[in-house]
């Protein structure tokens, strides 16, 4: 276990148990002054969301985590849930021209297909 303190805020960090299978979850627990809490606005009901919506926030824009991972991490079902949560915290999504240009093929290749479908049912009906 180790110990910090920051400024009233002092945070405890739990290394995982391993096991023969599998890593147990970290355990990281705050212990923020009353004031401090007050002013970022954060309630003993709320504090714990908080904290884990801005780690996910912040692992995301830093590329410490994926997509994936803030969606595991935050209990969302869709990948929809994850895009608004990054945009309403100002991490945008990892997007490279690489895969720009894979979505672009995919859509002429489909975009070809309907094409393709309709000149078929075109010519079915004639």
């Amino acid at each position: 276990m180790r110990r910090s303190s920051l400024i009233g805020i002092e945070i405890t960090f739990t290394p995982p148990k391993k096991s023969k299978w599998y890593s147990l979850a970290v355990q990281i627990s705050l212990n923020i002054r009353d004031e401090i809490a007050a002013r970022l606005g954060v309630n003993s009901e709320g504090a714990e969301r908080v904290v884990l919506e801005a780690l996910a926030a912040d692992g995301y824009r830093t590329e410490r985590l994926t997509e994936f991972e803030v969606r595991q991490l935050l209990g969302f079902e869709t990948r929809m849930e994850v895009h608004a949560f990054l945009k309403e915290r100002g991490a945008f999504l990892h997007y490279s021209e690489t895969e720009m240009e894979k979505d672009r093929e995919s859509a002429e290749r489909m975009r070809a297909k309907r094409r393709e479908l309709i000149s078929q049912s075109g010519r079915r009906t004639a």
